[in-house]
């Protein structure tokens, strides 16, 4: 075999490993509960869901967050923030993500963490509201269930019902900034994906570090 044709086929097998390792299919997905690595924890933060049921009988989800006992923060609105009606029962959902600081206010502040909403419809047609937190590079969190978490199918049109309060721990430090890694790109898109390897779901951004250079291969159905 001569060493042009062996050079050939090792770049065709690294290169369908490297796709296989990112193959993603479309959303919106199931989401699955993870166990996350822990961390050194710098501060902590109460965030707590919001709802309200539009004329159209979809859901609107937003999250608030409050610093040291303090009043609680205009809402934060995800850009995926709407369960629309007839979804499956008992199929969880995500939000997109939002990245909460432990003082948004002091720019050298470097204790972050990602958090997503996630959402399932019922049986009896109530919705069920969680919250799973994370870091980039690392899974998911198991999903943290407030106390009050319950949203009703009668409740009024355009009326915002609050969860209690979650206590989200927030690591010193998220790995994508640490010393010498790159800055995640803005241009990165803000969606989940399936892993290949596990059949788990997970945003593209918790994937994506910036440290190493990556081939993108996004494939959609639709």
């Amino acid at each position: 075999m001569s060493s042009r044709s062996l050079r050939g086929r090792l770049c065709r097998a690294v290169l369908v490993g490297l796709l296989a390792w990112l193959g993603v299919a479309g959303v919106p997905v199931a989401v699955a509960a993870q166990e996350t690595t822990e961390e050194p924890i710098e501060h902590e933060l109460e965030v707590r869901i919001l709802a309200q049921r539009h004329d159209d009988d979809q859901v609107e989800f937003v999250l608030q967050v409050r610093h040291d006992g303090g009043p609680w923060s205009d809402s934060a609105t995800p850009v995926r923030r709407f369960l629309p009606p007839g979804t499956a029962v008992d199929q969880w959902f995500a939000s997109s993500t939002l990245t909460l600081t432990a003082n948004p206010d002091d720019p050298s502040s470097r204790a972050s963490v990602v958090v997503r909403i996630v959402v399932r419809r019922l049986a009896d047609d109530r919705i069920e509201f969680a919250l799973q937190h994370g870091v980039v590079g690392e899974p998911w969190s198991d999903r943290l269930l407030p106390a009050r978490r319950f949203f009703s199918p009668d409740t009024e049109v355009g009326r915002w019902l609050a969860s209690s309060p979650i206590l989200v721990a927030l690591p010193a430090a998220a790995p994508a900034e640490q010393e010498g890694a790159v800055p995640l790109s803005g241009d990165l898109l803000d969606f989940d994906m399936i892993d290949v390897r596990t059949g788990e779901t997970v945003n593209i951004r918790s994937v994506v570090t910036g440290e190493t250079p990556l081939l993108f291969w996004l494939w959609s159905p639709y």
